[in-house]
């Protein structure tokens, strides 16, 4: 012992029973104390050298567990015992031992709160530069697209990739769970998007099988991500959609309002032989909007825990079409109407619209 560490790690590995002995009584009763003749005390019978014990001190320190500050005489050094004001002094250096602790943890937590935002704040800047900067014009067709986070970063994109010069592929996804985790998720599906539609794009529905089959190998069993797919062509004014797991594309046309939804797994979940994807093209005529939404618009939740609801999400997409204005005039009144209805927001929520504007 004749180094500090060595006498501490030796302290560390000791157990004390509760209630018995010295220590364990105080671990009970968690009071200090005041011994002026240890030797004479049957409670330090059980310690080695006990009958050289003079005078003892003991001060309880109480966060998250106990910790004993203790002062001590030696019977076989002469000298008086410990006083009054000796254990008040010592008292009150022990609560400015529990002061300076407590500083240090609230310290060291908002260091690492500070390290944290710092990962976060770098995740979020990172994960806004992959979302397009701009929306595109595809001739007769206008795209337009809103996210809002539930958490410091998304677990929904939406993207935007030129498949050739006459078809656009419209995407949006959203991971299962919501920060970090979730974030990275939709980073490489986006990644495997982007590579897959300008790369070796032949189908919607054989987009969707390679990306599931990537997810597959590469992801854990419990992380999954649902996608919704439009692919725009410009030249025949055709829209093909197609939807792995995700949540149906609602289409305003003429004063009516329909809903499409084919069949297909979420990606990540099943092997490529069990997957499969439905696709359903539609001619699109001018004045058609339609919208691709997460399910964080749906499942909004007001006092009474009721969800906002494919059928009110479908009346509001309505209402707003019928007063007209601007593509993003419409996602605004759409956002509005949900912001509105929730008592807080417990889910990503995203919102794509793409209307037929009509021009040649």
């Amino acid at each position: 012992f004749s180094r500090h560490h060595h006498l501490f790690e030796a302290l560390r590995r000791e157990e004390v029973p509760i209630g018995k002995g010295f220590l364990g009584g105080m671990a009970t009763t968690r009071q200090a104390e005041l011994v002026p003749d240890a030797a004479a005390d049957p409670r330090f019978v059980e310690y080695p050298d006990f009958a050289n014990f003079g005078s003892i001190m003991a001060i309880p320190l109480l966060r998250e567990g106990m910790r004993v500050v203790c002062a001590a005489t030696n019977r076989l050094r002469p000298g008086s015992p410990f006083s009054e004001a000796q254990f008040e002094r010592l008292r009150l250096l022990s609560g400015q031992v529990q002061m300076v602790q407590n500083l240090v943890k609230v310290y060291s937590e908002i260091s690492k709160r500070e390290r944290i935002d710092q990962e976060l704040e770098f995740a979020r800047h990172l994960q806004q530069s992959l979302l397009p900067q701009a929306f595109p014009a595809w001739d007769q067709f206008s795209v337009n697209a809103h996210t809002r986070s539930a958490k410091e970063v998304n677990g929904d994109f939406y993207d935007f990739v030129e498949i050739d010069e006459d078809r656009l592929l419209v995407i949006i996804g959203d991971a299962c769970g919501k920060g970090i985790p979730a974030c990275m998720l939709t980073a490489m599906t986006r990644s495997y998007a982007r590579c897959l539609a300008a790369g070796s794009f032949t189908t919607l529905g054989e987009f969707l099988r390679q990306i599931n089959d990537k997810l597959f190998r590469d992801t854990d069993a419990d992380r999954f991500i649902t996608l919704g797919c439009c692919l725009l062509d410009k030249r025949n004014s055709l829209l093909e959609f197609g939807r792995a797991g995700h949540t149906d594309l609602v289409s305003y046309v003429h004063d009516h309002i329909r809903t499409f939804s084919p069949a297909g797994s979420a990606l990540g979940i099943l092997p490529d032989e069990f997957a499969n994807f439905d696709t359903i093209c539609l001619a699109i005529e001018p004045g058609t909007s339609v919208i691709m939404y997460s399910d964080g618009l749906t499942e909004a939740l007001n006092k009474e825990q009721e969800e906002f609801g494919i059928t009110r999400l479908s009346e509001v997409f309505k209402d707003s079409c019928e007063l007209g204005g601007s593509p993003q005039a419409v996602i605004d009144r759409v956002m509005e109407a949900v912001i509105n209805y929730e008592v807080e927001q417990n889910d990503d929520q995203t919102i794509v619209l793409i209307r037929h504007t009509g021009k040649a």
